[in-house]
């Protein structure tokens, strides 16, 4: 998710594709990956129906699961790189999902406990 989101030249992306260092200059398999990573920022991806629903699924598994605002974000990104003039399309057919998305960002007000009267 982090390659449609970061700038692939970003010191955070530098430091989560070689967390021991740079890699050495020249390397070709090295220039490919980076290569296929600016192709992944740059265009994006078409969002449609099941990548959605694995972001909002994500959210809501108890283990390995991605808190909502990162949730948020990436959907953000997703459907930025599905405006006019860019190359992914937006191919979202589920009502439901939209529902699932509110879900996503309700705002849920803490209640606090009332005293017990005495």
């Amino acid at each position: 998710c982090v390659l449609f989101m970061v700038d692939p030249e970003s010191q955070e992306m530098q430091e989560f594709l070689y967390p021991e260092g740079p890699p050495a200059q020249g390397d070709s398999a090295t220039t490919d990956e980076m290569h296929r990573i600016r192709q992944c920022y740059q265009y994006g991806a078409d969002l449609d129906d099941k990548m959605l629903s694995i972001i909002l699924a994500s959210t809501a598994e108890p283990e390995g699961s991605i808190n909502p605002s990162l949730a948020l974000s990436l959907i953000e990104h997703l459907f930025e790189c599905c405006k006019t003039g860019r190359k992914a399309e937006l191919r979202v057919m589920d009502a439901n999902l939209v529902w699932d998305m509110y879900k996503l960002v309700e705002y849920l007000p803490k209640t606090i406990p009332t005293q017990a009267k005495i």
